[in-house]
């Protein structure tokens, strides 16, 4: 149901809700949250990421598996402590099954892993 896109193509102006603002995770091993997002509140999901944690965070986003497919991961990425990042996705609302986007956060140093996470979606693109 995902692409991954470029956040400079989201139209800031065309905000259609937001499932989550700033909310604080933290853990001595792992974070893992799932994020279901919907075609009807537009074409654009976007989950931003901040590292409130003292050390580098690895971040992945996974597709949810569903019947039929054993799930996807997009890229990873390292996240620097005290860096944020936002990874926007184009939503094909021909696949509707496929609604849930999973994060996981790891630490890669002392101190566990901390995240500040966002998730918002836009009706269209600019």
């Amino acid at each position: 149901m995902y692409t991954e896109a470029d956040p400079a193509e989201m139209n800031l102006g065309s905000i259609s809700g937001r499932s989550m603002d700033g909310r604080e995770f933290k853990d001595e091993y792992e974070i893992e949250h799932t994020f279901a997002f919907t075609s009807l509140l537009g074409k654009y999901a976007a989950i931003t990421i901040e590292n409130t944690g003292t050390s580098e965070a690895s971040i992945g986003i996974n597709r949810i598996n569903t019947v039929g497919d054993y799930g996807a991961a997009f890229s990873g990425i390292y996240l620097p402590a005290g860096e944020k990042i936002t990874r926007a996705f184009r939503i094909d609302e021909n696949k509707p099954m496929q609604n849930q986007l999973q994060l996981v956060a790891k630490p890669l140093g002392p101190g566990g892993v901390s995240v500040k996470l966002t998730a918002e979606q836009y009706r269209s693109g600019i």
